[in-house]
């Protein structure tokens, strides 16, 4: 199986201009999730799981609608939200989300206590446990050993305990991973032939070739794209 793990685009968030729980992305970030939509559709995945924050739906969007053989569904999963996003916020009403990614849709079948088993503040050990339970039911949906293709598009904050709970790392509370604004991630999952153990191999992370090739921004301080004239 391979899991592909994306960070949304820039936020008015992450450039000081929209301190609200929930921000739209920016021009720059609707321009970073096309490059991302236009990486993706060289390949047809199984599945687009992504938060019920807007900016991570507004990301997933176009991967959804360029997709090889039509556009699929993006599903949305509270328990990918980011830390700190409050327990009771129930995202934008579905009619929004839709007009935003009109193959947006519940997640059909949620994590365990409805994908809202978390609280204020979250710990670093529940913030882990919860990027865990998302993993596993990746895993419980499709057989580790199989050619299944899955993208999340998730947050700088829980992409890292998503890389984490993927890579059997645990607590990494001295330990992290650059996730840039459209970065994407890839971690393989298979049995190993010689012990039949389950292994996990991160393939790349904070890969932003994507946006480098096309010349746009992350939007970082240290910026790769930067160095492409225009």
């Amino acid at each position: 199986m391979y899991l592909y793990i994306a960070r949304h685009g820039q936020t008015g968030g992450n450039v000081g201009s929209d301190r609200s729980q929930d921000p739209f992305l920016t021009e720059l970030g609707r321009r970073q999730a096309e490059a991302l939509g236009r990486r993706m559709s060289k390949i047809r995945l199984d599945a687009v799981i992504c938060s019920l924050l807007t900016r991570s739906v507004e990301t997933a969007a176009p991967t959804a609608r360029m997709q090889p053989g039509g556009p699929i569904p993006v599903e949305i999963l509270a328990d990918m939200s980011e830390n700190g996003t409050m327990p009771w916020y129930p995202g934008r009403p579905m009619a929004e989300l839709n007009a935003i990614c009109p193959t947006a849709v519940a997640c059909p079948d949620p994590a365990p206590d409805g994908g809202r088993a978390w609280c204020l503040p979250e710990k670093e050990r529940n913030f882990l446990e919860r990027a865990q339970r998302v993993i596993l039911y990746v895993k419980s949906r499709w057989d580790v050993d199989s050619d299944a293709k899955i993208l999340l598009v998730g947050h700088g904050g829980f992409n890292q305990k998503l890389l984490a709970a993927a890579l059997g790392l645990g607590a990494v509370e001295d330990t992290s991973f650059s996730q840039d604004n459209g970065c994407l991630n890839l971690v393989h999952f298979s049995h190993h032939k010689k012990d039949g153990e389950e292994h996990s191999r991160l393939v790349f992370a904070n890969d932003v070739s994507h946006l480098v090739n096309a010349g746009i921004s992350t939007g970082n301080r240290f910026d790769p794209a930067s160095q492409i004239e225009a």
